[in-house]
């Protein structure tokens, strides 16, 4: 068994959630609605990146404005 702590981290990663979802569809025959908390959770990490990605992308604009000030 994963510590909690160790499960947490690993879930930062997209292909952990992906992964877990492909294999039941393919392998184990699994609808898309017994895969729903991996398809929403891939989601949640998407808007998250998506987030952080403006945040870097304001700040290096902001400091570029400011360095060719």
């Amino acid at each position: 068994m994963i510590p909690p702590l160790l499960d947490a981290v690993r879930r930062v990663f997209p292909s952990e959630s992906a992964i877990d979802g492909l294999v039941r569809i393919d392998q184990m025959g699994a609808s898309l609605g017994e895969v729903r908390a991996d398809w929403l959770y891939l989601w949640v990490l998407s808007a998250i990146y998506f987030g952080l990605a403006l945040v870097a992308a304001r700040r290096r604009t902001s400091r570029d404005a400011a360095h060719d000030a």
